[in-house]
């Protein structure tokens, strides 16, 4: 697994449980505890997660960032709106996806897209384009 694609794993999955230890995302992404320790490293010096001992912490463990409580807010609607949205791009096309909520739901619409160019500002975005076959899970 690249190194962008397991960061991004990574992130998700503090999203969710705000705190992970070195030891069981080793054993998550089949890699050494070495590995996950250079990844949590270069997450924390672009100031996405906090190191902490023997783990990695969100930089906001007490409270849910405003863009996950964005994100949940009309889940269903945004849902539609990506399928509608996969429907209407073809394959091949450029196209410019900001960090919004909406725009999360439709670059994970896009996983069986072929030749996209995706121009984003977006961090949980622009790692799931990086590659020729987009990875989500």
């Amino acid at each position: 697994m690249y190194p962008s694609i397991r960061q991004s794993k990574m992130l998700e999955r503090l999203r969710l449980q705000q705190f992970c230890n070195i030891t069981e995302l080793a054993e998550v992404f089949s890699v050494y505890d070495e590995t996950v320790r250079r990844d949590v490293r270069q997450l924390d010096e672009m100031y996405l997660v906090r190191k902490v001992h023997r783990g990695v912490a969100t930089l906001h463990e007490t409270m849910e960032s405003p863009f996950q409580k964005r994100k949940a807010e009309l889940r269903e609607e945004k849902q539609q709106i990506a399928e509608i949205c996969s429907l209407l791009i073809p394959d091949g096309t450029t196209l410019m996806l900001d960090s919004g909520t909406t725009t999360s739901y439709v670059a994970r619409s896009l996983a069986k897209h072929k030749d996209l160019t995706v121009i984003t500002n977006s961090t949980l975005i622009g790692p799931l384009f990086l590659f020729e076959e987009l990875i989500i899970n």
